[in-house]
C-alpha cells in the first residue's frame, strides 16, 4: 500500500545519504592523500635537481644516495597502486614512511659534504700534523711513551675508518659525534706533547733552581748548627735544641725528595710535566716549610753581628777618648770647662759599662745595643765639644 511504500523510500533515501556520505569522505581522503603525495613529489624532484647540480660533493657516496633516490621513486609508484586499490590506509602510512625518507634524503644534502669534508681532509690532516709534533718532540729526546700516542692514533684511525665506511652507505646517524669526537682526542693528544716539549725545555732551569734551593738550605741548616755549638750560651739560645731537631727531619725529607726527582730526572722514563710537578712541590715545600729556619739563622746572625759591632764601636770609644786626651794635654790648657773631668769620668763609664756587658754570659744584645748607643752619643757629643773649645784656644 501507499504508507508501506513510503515508508521503504525513506528507508532507501537514508541509506543513500549515508553512502554519499561516506563516499564523500572517501573522496576527500583520497584528495588530501593527493594534495599530500605531490607536495612531497615536488619536493623529491627538487632535492633530486640539487643532487644532480652538486654531484662533486656527494661522489664518495653517490650509489648509496641513488640508493636511496632509487626507493624512493620505488614507493612514489607503489603509493600510486595502492591508492589505485583503494587501500587508503596502507596509502597514508607509507606516505609517513617516504616523507621521513625525504627528510633523511634532506639532511644528507646539508651535512654529507661537511662530514666528509671533516673524515677525509680535517681529520687526516690533523693526524699528520700530531705525527710532526710527536716526531719533532722525540727527535729532542722528550718522554713520551706515557701518552701511548701510537696506540691512540690507531684507536682514532679505526674509528675514522667505520665513519668513513658509513658515509660511504649515506648513513650519517652518530658520525658527526665520532668525528667531533676523533678531533678533540688528536687535539688534545697534540696539546699533551706540546705540554711535555714545553716543560723538558724547562727542566733545566727548575731542577738547577730547586737543587740548589735543597743544597743552600742544607748549608743554612750546618751554619745555623755552627753559630748554635758556638754561641748557643753566649746568647741565651739554649731553647733552639728542639727546633734544631726539626730542621734535620726537615731538611732530610726536602734532600729525599730532590734525590727522587734526580733519579727520575736521570732514568729517562718519567714525563717532564711530572718532573716539573715535583719541582714546584719541592719549592713551596721550602717556601713554606723552610722560613723559620731562616728566621733563626737570621736571628743567630744578627747577635753574632751586634756583639762584633759593638766590640768594634768599643775600640772606637777608647781611640777617641785617648786622642781627645791627647789633644788637651798637647795644649796644654789647665781646664777645659768645670764639667770637663765630671764627663770624662762619665764617658769611662759608660765604656766600662759596655765591657762589662760584653763580658756577661749570656750576653743581653737589647741591653747592650741600648747602652751602647748612650756611650756613642755621649762620647761623640763630648768630643765635638772639646775640639770646639781646642779650636777657640788655638785662635787666641
Amino acid at each position: 500500500n501507499n504508507a508501506e511504500a513510503a515508508s521503504s523510500l525513506a528507508k532507501i533515501a537514508e541509506k543513500v545519504t549515508a553512502v554519499n556520505s561516506a563516499l564523500d569522505e572517501v573522496l576527500k581522503q583520497e584528495t588530501e592523500q593527493r594534495n599530500q603525495i605531490n607536495i612531497s613529489k615536488e619536493e623529491f624532484r627538487n632535492l633530486k635537481f640539487a643532487y644532480n647540480s652538486n654531484s662533486g660533493k656527494y661522489v664518495y657516496s653517490y650509489e648509496a644516495i641513488e640508493q636511496k633516490i632509487l626507493e624512493i621513486e620505488k614507493q612514489f609508484s607503489a603509493f600510486e597502486e595502492l591508492m589505485y586499490a583503494s587501500e587508503f590506509q596502507k596509502a597514508a602510512d607509507l606516505k609517513e614512511e617516504i616523507v621521513k625518507k625525504i627528510d633523511y634524503l634532506k639532511q644528507l644534502y646539508d651535512k654529507l659534504p661537511g662530514l666528509l669534508n671533516t673524515a677525509r681532509v680535517l681529520v687526516p690532516k690533523t693526524i699528520e700534523e700530531l705525527a710532526g709534533t710527536y716526531a719533532q718532540a722525540n727527535q729532542k729526546g722528550v718522554y713520551l711513551k706515557h701518552l701511548e700516542i701510537n696506540k691512540n692514533v690507531e684507536i682514532i684511525n679505526d674509528a675514522l675508518r667505520g665513519d668513513l665506511n658509513s658515509l660511504k652507505h649515506a648513513d650519517i646517524d652518530q658520525v658527526d659525534v665520532h668525528l667531533v669526537d676523533c678531533l678533540t682526542r688528536l687535539n688534545q693528544l697534540k696539546a699533551q706533547i706540546e705540554k711535555e716539549e714545553a716543560s723538558f725545555d724547562a727542566l733545566p732551569d727548575i731542577t738547577s733552581k730547586a737543587f740548589k734551593e735543597v743544597d743552600s738550605l742544607a748549608e743554612m741548616l750546618a751554619s745555623v748548627k755552627k753559630t748554635y755549638k758556638d754561641a748557643s750560651e753566649r746568647f741565651g739560645f739554649d731553647n733552639l735544641q728542639d727546633k734544631l731537631q726539626s730542621y734535620d727531619e726537615l731538611v732530610s725529607g726536602l734532600k729525599n725528595k730532590a734525590a727522587s726527582l734526580k733519579k727520575q730526572l736521570s732514568s729517562h722514563n718519567v714525563g717532564a710535566t711530572v718532573i716539573i710537578l715535583g719541582c714546584k712541590e719541592l719549592l713551596q715545600d721550602i717556601e713554606i716549610k723552610a722560613g723559620d729556619l731562616k728566621d733563626t739563622k737570621q736571628q743567630l746572625d744578627h747577635a753574632c753581628a751586634d756583639e762584633n759591632e759593638a766590640r768594634t764601636s768599643l775600640l772606637k770609644l777608647h781611640l777617641i777618648m785617648n786622642e781627645m786626651q791627647s789633644k788637651v794635654r798637647k795644649h796644654r790648657l789647665r781646664s777645659i770647662s768645670s764639667s770637663y773631668e765630671d764627663d770624662l769620668m762619665s764617658a769611662q763609664g759608660y765604656i766600662n759599662d759596655v765591657e762589662d756587658l760584653l763580658n756577661e754570659s749570656p750576653l743581653n744584645i737589647e741591653l747592650l745595643n741600648k747602652t751602647l748607643k748612650e756611650a756613642l752619643d755621649f762620647v761623640y757629643t763630648l768630643y765635638n765639644n772639646v775640639n770646639k773649645i781646642l779650636g777657640s784656644a788655638s785662635m787666641v
